[in-house]
């Protein structure tokens, strides 16, 4: 598989996981290895009223 191909199917890979995890009833919360919150899905705010920041 060439360079190119890998980079489009990881494009594609990321915008379904993008699309799981924001459309997903679930509250979804990810942190970094120092415990920082990096990333909250809308029923997780909707859940505990955390934000992400911007």
């Amino acid at each position: 598989m060439e360079i190119a191909a890998y980079g489009n199917e990881i494009h594609q890979n990321h915008r379904l996981l993008d699309s799981i995890i924001h459309n997903s009833y679930d509250g979804i919360y990810v942190s970094d290895g120092q415990g920082n919150g990096v990333l909250v899905n809308e029923a997780y705010t909707r859940i505990t009223g955390w934000r992400e920041k911007s």
